[in-house]
């Protein structure tokens, strides 16, 4: 192999492997203590890895609804999983609707290939900071595409080449369905009354929401959240 194509595969190589980390960061946050409560509550939020997805957030639910009986003005952090990615506009209208704050999102574009997985918080007003998240997320793929097909164009191994522009076309996807404002708001964690927490569980594009003990640090807990529209995701 010549000095070039390795060069040019370890550059693959790394722009893969950023994606890789990207998806790490989100689904393995901060690893925290899972010692049972009395409350039933735990510092790690998400299906764990095995279990039935509805079975764990009916019973999530549950838990929250019997929660908001017993203490309803009692703030909690909570995991609110959604049937199906919201738009800018529908995650603000949410947080509205269920008067929440939210704490972290997690957004993913619906195209193929392996779409990147990002975390985001807006310290001010949500709809202004998601549009502009997402202007700024439509640039920097739009850009990470034009670089990949420079990079395709100049590849010489056909198996690299190939991987370049299967990037190239995942980037561009991603840049157009973000520059629409689209669909890609997968999951959020939020800060509630349990009393305003039981409610979102009736809203039809909540799939279900899972408390975490009251007055929890947001930063210690462990999320797994699972990515409504995500390859494999139970309905």
């Amino acid at each position: 192999m010549t000095a070039r194509r390795l060069a040019l595969l370890l550059g693959v190589v790394v722009l893969l492997g950023l994606g890789i980390r990207v998806a790490s960061s989100l689904l393995e946050e901060p690893s925290a203590p899972t010692a049972t409560r009395p409350d039933g509550l735990s510092l790690s939020l998400g299906v764990p890895a095995g279990q039935d997805p509805d079975a764990h957030l009916r019973s999530a639910s549950e838990r929250l609804v019997q929660t908001a009986g017993q203490q309803p003005e009692a703030r909690h952090p909570a995991l609110v999983t959604l049937r199906e990615p919201l738009r800018p506009e529908q995650a603000a209208d949410l947080l509205r609707t269920g008067r929440v704050q939210l704490e972290r999102g997690y957004l993913r574009a619906d195209v193929p290939g392996k779409p990147e997985e990002l975390t985001f918080q807006t310290p001010g007003e949500v709809l202004p900071g998601l549009q502009a998240l997402f202007r700024a997320t439509a640039t920097r793929k739009a850009e990470d595409q034009r670089s990949l097909d420079r990079a395709a164009a100049n590849a010489d191994d056909e198996t690299v080449r190939e991987q370049l522009q299967q990037a190239a076309e995942t980037n561009g996807a991603e840049a157009a369905r973000y520059a629409q404002g689209c669909p890609c708001v997968a999951a959020l964690l939020v800060d509630g009354r349990a009393a305003d927490l039981a409610r979102l569980v009736e809203l039809p594009v909540v799939r279900g929401v899972e408390l975490a003990p009251a007055g929890a640090d947001v930063e210690g807990l462990r999320v797994r959240p699972l990515l409504a529209a995500a390859p494999g995701a139970a309905r």
